[in-house]
């Protein structure tokens, strides 16, 4: 028997027995609670199994998708909504728009080579990420960090090596992870002193991952409040003991991509307790639930926004204005190398990100991390020259003001201020850059 039939039948075997169980759960007085615990953390558990492969994963999200959708209608049903003629008009409302906004992107020309390109370029960076443990090819026992990243950055070229080295973070701090109750140093002392600078950016968020996915498992949205706290406050710990000076921001922003990836339930949980935790913490949380935002799956398809969705989910001020930095991060990020993409979704969505100044922070917080992490990448430099071609004043106005003006003061004036004062971690969050400068220059 095959290793996939053999592992179809045990699962089918174990869900049948998991549903027994929460059939006699359901009868005691907190068997509710209980149940719907071990169902969620059951669920996490097999969607874990699958996060690999990114078309499993993507299926999974979005049927997680169509069954809330479902789920959610006939509840309405049930209440009789349907009747309700300001329902009626909001639900159609929304579905027109969805299929508007789909064939808007599908329509041959400039639109369709956009949605296309982009598309591609994040299934691109979705490969690098997944399948940066095989790439790398680790052997078993303690990773020699120095000859891995030499390695991360000779296989990845110009491009894919930042993924790797994100990769290479996760899979150092996992292997420690098992060597002590309380991992503490891992790049800040030992082998890692010697790492060069390029690597420590997104060494620290792949450690960032890690430490997240550990504290994450184990609790549900029924976890009792004193536990979440105290788990919360652990991840917190474990990045400050773990962190060099001035990196623990990508350490800390790994909690919101993991979050939004794999445990999006937990959200408004986390975000209730990091308020009296940590207000920095708060911020860097809700710069990666907007990266995590980007790479979902249900965003991919053509049309859908994840700026969008950020804007109708976050629950504050913060939260938006990270979530909008940390999704420019992203997708900026992803299309550096066809800038086009970029004029293509300010053409659709420019006015409501040039609201303020998220989408610029993100996009030349996303520049400066490049040319430290990529220091001999060209893409970097020759995007931000990028001009748009397109007879639209406006356009080509508002590529300047969101784009092209923030990129030039991040190389000319921020990036070599903040790395020469450590503190580049800090870009993993949403600031008023300009002050952040200010306030720098101001104290010396």
């Amino acid at each position: 028997m095959s290793k996939l039939p053999k592992s179809v039948v045990s699962l089918c075997w174990a869900s049948f027995m998991f549903g027994m169980q929460q059939c006699v759960d359901l009868l005691s007085a907190e068997g509710a609670t209980k149940a719907k615990a071990a169902a969620y953390t059951a669920r996490n558990a097999i969607q874990e199994q699958f996060s690999a492969d990114p078309v499993f994963f993507a299926l999974d999200q979005i049927g997680d998708e169509a069954q809330r959708e479902t789920v959610d209608l006939l509840c309405d049903s049930f209440r009789l909504k349907p009747l309700d003629p300001s329902w009626l008009g909001r639900t159609w409302g929304r579905f027109v728009r969805g299929a508007v906004e789909s064939a808007s992107a599908l329509t041959p020309g400039g639109n369709l080579e956009a949605t296309w390109q982009g598309l591609r370029n994040t299934l691109a960076v979705i490969r690098f990420v997944n399948q940066a443990s095989t790439t790398l090819n680790l052997p078993p026992g303690e990773v020699r960090l120095l000859g891995a990243v030499d390695r991360a950055y000779a296989l990845g070229g110009d491009y894919a090596a930042l993924w790797l080295v994100e990769g290479l973070g996760e899979e150092y701090a996992e292997r420690n992870w098992a060597l002590a109750a309380q991992v503490r140093g891992l790049l800040k002392s030992g082998p890692a002193a010697q790492l060069p600078e390029k690597c420590l950016l997104m060494l620290h968020a792949g450690m960032g991952i890690s430490f997240a996915r550990r504290i994450l498992r184990p609790l549900t949205p029924y976890t009792c409040d004193s536990e979440v706290a105290g788990a919360l406050r652990r991840f917190v710990s474990l990045v400050h003991d773990n962190a060099r000076p001035g990196y623990d921001g990508p350490a800390l922003e790994s909690l919101g991509l993991v979050t939004r990836s794999w445990y999006p339930q937990m959200t408004s949980l986390i975000d209730r307790h990091l308020w009296t935790i940590s207000r920095e913490a708060l911020e860097y949380f809700w710069h990666g639930i907007g990266r995590g935002t980007y790479f979902n799956p249900r965003y991919l398809i053509p049309g859908a926004s994840a700026f969008k969705a950020i804007g109708n989910e976050a629950p504050h001020q913060l939260a938006r204005l990270n979530g909008t930095a940390g999704a420019a991060w992203a997708f900026t990020l992803v299309n550096i190398r066809q800038p086009e993409v970029l004029v293509h979704l300010l053409k659709k969505e420019g006015t409501t990100l040039g609201a303020d100044d998220a989408f610029a922070c993100g996009v030349a917080s996303t520049v400066m991390m490049s040319l430290d992490t990529l220091p001999d990448n060209g893409y970097v430099l020759g995007f931000c020259r990028f001009q748009p071609t397109s007879a639209d004043a406006d356009l080509v106005a508002r590529w300047d003001r969101m784009v092209h003006t923030p990129c030039q003061h991040a190389t000319e004036h921020y990036f070599p201020l903040l790395r020469n004062r450590g503190r580049l971690g800090e870009i993993f969050r949403y600031q008023n850059l300009e002050r952040l400068a200010a306030s720098l220059e101001g104290q010396h």
